[in-house]
């Protein structure tokens, strides 16, 4: 893989081809069309609009990393991003819902019908994750400096995430691995929540399944999506490397 991608810090203006990489990533999920009810799968407008600004707010931040893997072989494209926060203890308010149009699961059937142009956002959902999220957060990570990789849109998703036809390719464990030793990682617990696809992959990197959570779909889905069974969300920890591991 190394010989393929070159992974270096984002600039502000591939901020919009990331959070287009980071949506279109996720699309294909049926989470994606709980968070984004639309009549229209395919307008992304919406989920693209809140990932960037969610960016854009990192970018500014300045205990913020936002870097991208870039392919050598198709003239340095992007082809995965990867962003983390250092936090010092104090848990803050990173998981906040994105929009204050509330859905509910008959709103959202309702407004689906009616032909929602993307604009409507299931903060129904997105609340109900942030009330699991958020205190599992301050439980593991409170009063400790580490490093985070949960953000402000109350989802699991965008902290990092690969095009599709590079996907299990590697290019998201080297990204982790890359960041481990570009931020000397090693010596802070790294925190994260991820779906199930995701927890292979952050095991075979030290991290450790911390808690889990099971949100029943039919709660929350419009009514064309109801019976789809549970969305697991895995929190997982990586405790800090032992010194005499990171010297050997």
């Amino acid at each position: 893989m190394s010989a393929t991608i070159n992974i270096v810090p984002a600039m502000e203006a591939d901020l919009p081809l990331i959070a287009k990489l980071a949506v279109t990533s996720m699309s294909v999920h049926l989470l994606f069309r709980i968070i984004y009810p639309s009549n229209n799968p395919l307008d992304t407008t919406k989920a693209e609009h809140d990932v960037l600004k969610d960016l854009q707010h990192q970018a500014k931040n300045p205990a913020a990393r936002i870097f991208k893997a870039c392919s050598t072989e198709n003239g340095a494209d992007i082809v995965g991003y990867m962003m983390f926060r250092f936090a010092d203890g104090p848990i803050d308010d990173v998981i906040a819902p994105a929009s204050d149009k509330i859905v509910s699961s008959a709103a959202a059937e309702a407004t689906t019908k009616l032909g929602n142009d993307g604009g409507t956002t299931n903060v129904a959902f997105l609340s109900k994750v942030s009330s699991l999220l958020k205190p599992a957060y301050a439980r593991h990570m409170g009063g400790k400096a580490h490093i985070s990789l949960m953000h402000r849109l109350g989802t699991d998703w965008h902290h990092l995430s690969v095009w599709p036809h590079w996907q299990r390719k590697g290019v998201g464990t080297a990204m982790m691995r890359w960041a481990f030793n570009e931020f000397d990682l090693d010596h802070l617990p790294i925190y994260l929540a991820t779906q199930t696809l995701g927890e292979a992959m952050y095991k075979t990197l030290g991290f450790q399944v911390a808690e889990i959570f099971d949100v029943d779909l039919r709660d929350y889905a419009p009514g064309y999506l109801e019976g789809y069974g549970l969305h697991r969300i895995v929190c997982m920890l990586r405790p800090p490397v032992a010194q005499s591991v990171i010297e050997n």
